[in-house]
């Protein structure tokens, strides 16, 4: 009987393993303590591209995608933004702020609702005059101004 009681325990101590989670039931591996013998991993070179500042970057790419127009208004939104205190005036300059330059049109933010319909009332015919006769405002058809 010896026999079978040994054959009974054996099936015990695996189906207890089987209940082990799985960590436990494997076989440890030996520690490293030498990494020397290991290959080692090498990167592939890098091939960089030299440095390019952003501006030119963008440009690049919106006129691959056939946006070049807005490139041109963007540039001359930002000559107007460099002249727009001198063609405004100190008073209007502060209370307006130029937004985009699309197809011709000045579109120009102001603080408020009194401010806009001033500004709309009294002072948007001169303010045009004034900027058409300035060389940054080249190609100017029309101010818009709208509320913030």
């Amino acid at each position: 009987m010896a026999g079978y009681s040994e054959m009974f325990r054996e099936q015990r101590d695996s189906s207890e393993k089987k209940r082990l989670p799985l960590w436990m039931r494997s076989v440890p591996m030996p520690a490293v303590d030498d990494a020397s013998g290991l290959p080692a991993d090498a990167d592939a070179p890098q091939r960089r591209r030299p440095v390019v500042p952003l501006s030119e970057a963008v440009n690049h790419v919106l006129k691959r995608f056939g946006v070049d127009a807005r490139v041109q208004d963007t540039a001359l939104l930002d000559a107007m933004l460099r002249a727009w205190p001198e063609v405004a005036g100190p008073d209007l300059a502060l209370r307006l702020t130029p937004e985009k330059f699309d197809k011709g049109i000045l579109y120009v933010l102001a603080r408020n609702n009194a401010e806009l319909f001033e500004i709309r009332q009294f002072k948007l015919r001169g303010l045009e005059a004034r900027a058409k006769k300035h060389p940054s405002f080249a190609g100017l058809r029309q101010i818009r101004v709208r509320c913030q």
